[in-house]
């Protein structure tokens, strides 16, 4: 769910794109009402913008919402495997240097 601030930067982010560039500044200063802290984090978004950063991700990244990451997920059986293969390097080693003549160490 969205906070109040969250619903606030990303209105007037909006409205912000719909306004030619040259008059953003004059159209935030009346938006945010005084309020600096707003004022940057809404030009911040407009400059990852104008960069070519994906606008919507930007707004709930600024807005502090959960995104989900893009990378691709693991496998279910990704991390056994790893014990598995552990676990075969580890009887290697034992049958390797502890032969079953019965000399284990004490």
């Amino acid at each position: 769910m969205m906070s109040e601030r969250s619903r606030q930067i990303e209105d007037i982010y909006h409205r912000a794109l719909e306004i030619e560039e040259s008059q953003r500044g004059a159209f935030l200063r009346v938006g945010c009402a005084g309020d600096e802290a707003l004022q940057r984090e809404v030009e911040s978004l407009l400059d990852q913008t104008a960069g070519n950063f994906a606008s919507g991700r930007a707004v709930d990244l600024a807005a502090g919402e959960a995104v989900e990451a893009d990378a691709p997920r693991k496998p279910a059986g990704a991390t056994w495997w790893m014990y598995v293969i552990g676990v075969c390097y580890l009887v290697t080693f034992l049958v390797t240097f502890y032969p079953s003549s019965g000399d284990l160490p004490n």
